[in-house]
């Protein structure tokens, strides 16, 4: 499952693009804005799911709406902002120590771009866990 959200915030408010989606993928949600996307993953995904959440703002807004339901289920590197694109490797991690529990990392494009997270996702192939991994791509704006 692949979830796209964007949005472009420009210093003269706020403005929604169309999301660039290629072919393969399939769009499981409208756009929606960052800071709704870890309420409504949660809306979608069981209990004791674990997010991990990706560096930049992508933590913030984590931090500020998802709900903790279980115990040991956030993941953040939140208050360490140089730790862009860590979450889907970390995501691996967490798939490896908890096979049964469904996880979602939520990444920013961002920090999608360092060479880190594509590292992940390309080890992560390789392997038999699998988990979701959420693209928050909004023209790498801090919205």
């Amino acid at each position: 499952m692949l979830v796209l959200s964007g949005l472009l915030t420009t210093e003269h408010g706020v403005r929604h693009r169309e999301p660039r989606i290629p072919s393969e993928v399939t769009l499981v949600a409208e756009l929606l804005r960052a800071g709704d996307l870890p309420a409504a993953l949660q809306r979608v995904l069981p209990d004791d799911s674990v997010f991990v959440l990706d560096g930049g703002t992508t933590s913030v807004w984590g931090a500020l709406y998802h709900e903790v339901r279980t115990t040991h289920s956030v993941l953040s590197t939140l208050g360490k902002f140089g730790m862009l694109g860590a979450g889907v490797g970390q995501a691996l991690g967490v798939k490896t120590a908890c096979p049964d529990r469904p996880v979602v990392c939520i990444i920013g494009d961002g920090a999608m771009g360092c060479g880190l997270a594509y590292e992940a996702l390309n080890n992560a192939g390789h392997t038999d866990r699998n988990f979701t991994v959420v693209l928050n791509d909004n023209d790498m704006s801090i919205s």
